[in-house]
């Protein structure tokens, strides 16, 4: 069976821990937000996988994994995928605890892809609008580089660790079809580190881009500045002399 734990307290973790044989250390790591770890407890496999919200935050999903029942503990703001994955599970035929486990990663690791996806239309986005600047839209934009970047590195800290979790899953799975699976969730993150790096890349080129042109403005801006002063001097030294003479013979005194 499955049993799915939603905001556990501490009380109700003690008692779980004690119906079904959890380690305390385990329940430190569930009840506490911790990174994407998998470990080899007795006779379970733990394993925590984090999601993502809406706002680019951490969502884990806390997995102890028996051979005859999976229980999962996390936060209502993961209850989606926990459904997702009771509907693809209800499609199979046969189901054991490494088909929850799977599922679950697939799922999560699907929605971590459109948020990638997501921010990668955001990075072209800047990169196209860096080359077509106004004055006005300059704020703008550099505001806008810098919201994606966070939200790039976001999604990079959630997506490291996570192909060792499922590498180390890969080998504790004796069914070949099962392996097949994590193998393609793998594929899948190794696909997402790769368009992580290509974005950070393309940012920063971009922002290159901005400070050039950022430059070349304020080349612009000194070259006509130097022209006006050349122009102003220029002026005052046709003015001056005629201002002499008028500033002489304008004088209330006799002249010689």
């Amino acid at each position: 069976f499955w049993l799915d734990v939603v905001d556990a307290t501490k009380p109700e973790m003690d008692r779980l821990a004690r119906v079904f044989g959890i380690h305390p250390l385990t329940v430190e790591d569930i009840l506490e937000d911790t990174g994407d770890k998998i470990e080899e407890v007795s006779d379970y496999h733990f394993v925590v996988y984090r999601a993502v919200d809406a706002e680019m935050a951490a969502c884990p999903i806390a997995m102890v994994v028996k051979r005859r029942f999976v229980l999962t503990f996390h936060g209502r703001a993961t209850t989606e995928h926990v459904e997702q994955a009771m509907d693809r599970l209800a499609a199979m035929a046969e189901i054991g605890g490494q088909s929850v486990v799977y599922v679950l990663l697939d799922g999560m690791t699907d929605a971590l892809t459109m948020a990638m996806r997501t921010v990668a239309l955001e990075v072209d986005q800047v990169d196209e609008l860096v080359m077509v600047l106004s004055p006005l839209e300059k704020a703008d934009v550099l505001q806008r580089t810098g919201l994606v970047r966070r939200r790039l590195l976001a999604l990079w800290r959630l997506i490291h660790g996570k192909p060792e979790v499922v590498r180390a899953l890969m080998r504790m799975t004796p069914d070949l079809d099962e392996r097949h699976l994590l193998g393609d969730v793998l594929d899948h993150l190794s696909a997402m580190q790769s368009a992580c790096a290509h974005c950070d890349m393309v940012l920063a080129r971009a922002h290159s881009n901005y400070m050039g042109q950022i430059s070349l403005g304020l080349g612009d801006a000194s070259v006509g500045l130097s022209v006006f002063s050349n122009q102003l001097l220029i002026i005052s030294a046709i003015l001056l002399p005629t201002q002499f003479v008028a500033e002489l013979f304008g004088m209330n005194v006799p002249v010689p």
